[in-house]
């Protein structure tokens, strides 16, 4: 998030979903040979299966059966702050270092460059970026965190402490985006944490791999999640974030 000095983002996402009809498994080994990737990601790649669990009836008698197969191929750094999973039908980054948007972004153009080399990709159905927020607290207060709350049942405000919260919120945007947002407490018993979670999700189709459709699509969605972070959280924290 650009405009702030003290941004708590502990991990961004990128996504792509998209449609292929010259994908095999062949394609993740020609990815990963391109230098600009094979630099970076020096860390061995990794094979993640899907496993599919199906039920069936066996004699009579209600069976399960199990099929694994291949899922996607993982990339990542040798300290893993970045990995990158790429699939059949999805290429998805994400980075728990965040420095700045435009350093994330240089990965990403980076890999959009190589899929376009290696994939004939007939159009990208939907493009995802997600920011994941960890606000340290010394006590939970999300009246004075956020604009407004989660509910709390009056009947409860005499509690002694919040235990945990999980708050999730879908809206459509308009008809192309879609925005979650989740809110939760995470953290352990040494330090106290509030999950902002914000994630946008554009289903405007690029047709074949134009990147810089792409790009404009990610920068745009990243500005709203700016401005989406900015409206949600109260005044102070805002000051706060921008090192006021």
């Amino acid at each position: 998030m650009k405009k702030y000095q003290k941004a708590p983002v502990s991990d961004v996402v990128f996504e792509i979903k998209f449609e292929s009809d010259n994908w095999d498994i062949t394609t993740p080994g020609a990815f990963y040979q391109d230098p600009s990737i094979k630099k970076f990601y020096t860390k061995k790649p990794e094979m993640i299966d899907k496993i599919e669990a199906s039920l069936s009836q066996d004699e009579g008698r209600p069976a399960w059966s199990f099929n694994q197969s291949f899922n996607a191929m993982k990339f990542s750094d040798q300290e893993e702050q970045h990995e990158l999973l790429f699939g059949a039908d999805y290429l998805t980054l994400r980075c728990n270092a965040y420095v700045n948007w435009e350093s994330f972004k240089t990965k990403i153009q980076e890999a959009l460059h190589v899929l376009s080399i290696v994939l004939e990709i007939a159009n990208i159905s939907s493009t995802s970026v997600r920011f994941i927020n960890k606000i340290d607290v010394e006590e939970i207060n999300l009246q004075t965190l956020f604009k407004e709350s989660p509910f709390i049942a009056p009947e409860l405000l005499g509690a002694e402490s919040m235990s945990g919260f999980f708050n999730r919120s879908d809206y459509q945007l308009d008809s192309e985006t879609e925005l979650t947002l989740i809110r939760a407490l995470v953290g352990d018993e040494k330090q106290e944490s509030i999950a902002f979670d914000i994630s946008l999700t554009s289903k405007a189709k690029i047709k074949e791999s134009r990147v810089q459709d792409v790009e404009d699509t990610i920068d745009d969605l990243h500005n709203k999640i700016t401005e989406i972070f900015t409206s949600l959280i109260s005044e102070s924290a805002n000051q706060h974030f921008k090192g006021e």
